[in-house]
């Protein structure tokens, strides 16, 4: 089951550009583990917003 409001909180993440503590480099879609998650997280980054 996917959590909407932590794929949002994913998504806000790579568009802020907020620096992963792990890598030290800004946060992508590569760094989401959870295939489900990534799939959802590139939906909504390729879904255009007006």
């Amino acid at each position: 089951m996917i959590i909407p409001t932590f794929v949002d909180m994913l998504v806000r993440k790579i568009e802020s550009g907020e620096i992963n503590p792990v890598t030290g480099l800004v946060f992508t879609v590569e760094d989401i583990k959870i295939i489900e998650y990534k799939n959802e997280v590139i939906k909504r980054l390729e879904t255009p917003t007006d």
